[in-house]
Order: C-alpha cells, then structure tokens, then sequence
C-alpha cells in the first residue's frame, strides 16, 4: 500500500516536472530554462534529503547560513553563465533570421 502510494506520487512528479518544463520552453530560451530547472532541481533533491534524514534539526546558525550561501552562489553562478544583454539576443536573432534567408 505504501509503496504503491510513493510510486504513484513519483510517476505524478515526474509527469508534472516534464510537463512545466515544455512549457517554460515554449515561452522561454532554453539557454535559461535548462540551468534553472538544473539548478531548482538539485537544491529540492538536497532540501529533501536533509529534510528526510533530519539534517537540519542538527544544523548550527553558521551552517545554514553556509547551506543558504551555497544555494544563492549555484543559481547566481548559473544564471551569469547563461545571462546575455539584450543587444546580444538581438544580434543572435538577427544572425538566425539571415541563415534562414539565406537557405
């Protein structure tokens, strides 16, 4: 019964993550889509787990503070990875639509 239970949840997550992330790549560059879902995925795995094994009942200040910081630097490290100004999209698009022209 309980095994039943967690697998149908997992089935149920797996479906509902893919089915957001089309989405979000339908709306969205998959040059920010992809680290995103990379960077949320990893932390809930990590939040889960410590949640699961009770981690964070044993954590100091300094070590929250610590886990907070490193979550903070992942996604800003990932979001400068794939950030480009807007003259830069621009250009790209332009070079895209060229190479289209030109087919």
């Amino acid at each position: 019964m309980l095994i039943g239970c967690i697998f149908q949840v997992l089935i149920g997550t797996g479906v509902m993550q893919i089915r957001h992330l089309n989405r979000a790549l339908m709306k969205f560059d998959s040059k920010v889509v992809i680290p995103a879902q990379f960077v949320f995925f990893n932390i809930s795995a990590i939040v889960g787990s410590a949640v699961l094994y009770g981690d964070f009942r044993k954590a100091s200040l300094h070590q929250m503070l610590t886990f907070l910081y490193g979550c903070g630097a992942t996604f800003a490290g990932v979001f400068m990875l794939t950030w480009r100004s807007a003259s830069e999209r621009r250009k790209e698009r332009e070079a895209e639509e060229a190479e289209r022209r030109d087919r």
